[in-house]
């Protein structure tokens, strides 16, 4: 299986996030039942099309673990506290209705986040059988980002983009979500 582990610097205890990319994904209704039952419990799995890169992940992640370190979350859980990281807005449904799998999500990334480098071979091996789809390379999340959506969602202009890219229209509006 093709992932990549980064480790999250940002926080006080050892953490490491696993991104695992999926494309021509076939049974996302499957996956978001699944996740409505909560048979996945120990991952993120979220619409690929709508990132950015993995920057963008990867602020959202430690964004998410630094809110759970000094009890600040939001959202019930982890997993809940990466996708509204990802949010522009506080509105949790929007945030969640964007970047969750639906019927037509065509690729996926799967987000871990873990105490340890070394990821149990049972977790893995359960989410990879699950997904009907090709692991590609992160490198991969470029070529799969609707990148029209993504300013629809975070309301980003063409002219905005004629200064700065992409990758810092969207994480600008992730840090400043909270500030009022």
């Amino acid at each position: 299986m093709l992932l990549e582990r980064v480790k999250l610097d940002l926080c006080s205890k050892e953490l490491w996030a696993l991104l695992c990319l999926f494309r021509d994904v076939t049974n996302g209704l499957e996956i978001k039942q699944c996740l409505t039952e909560h048979r996945i419990v120990n991952a993120t799995i979220l619409n690929a099309s709508r990132l950015v890169s993995r920057f963008h992940v990867l602020c959202a992640v430690n964004k998410a673990c630094l809110e759970e370190e000094r009890g600040t979350m939001k959202a019930k859980t982890l997993n809940m506290q990466i996708i509204h990281s990802l949010g522009s807005t506080t509105n949790k449904s929007k945030t969640l209705q964007e970047f969750s799998v639906s019927e037509d999500t065509k690729a996926l990334l799967v987000v871990m986040v873990e105490h340890t480098e070394q990821l149990s071979e049972q977790e893995l091996g359960e989410i990879g059988l699950l997904i009907s789809g090709v692991n590609v390379s992160m490198d991969e999340l470029t070529n799969i980002t609707d990148v029209c959506n993504v300013k629809k969602y975070y309301d980003i202009t063409d002219d905005e983009l004629s200064w700065s890219s992409l990758e810092d229209a969207v994480v600008t509006r992730m840090a400043v979500r909270d500030v009022k």
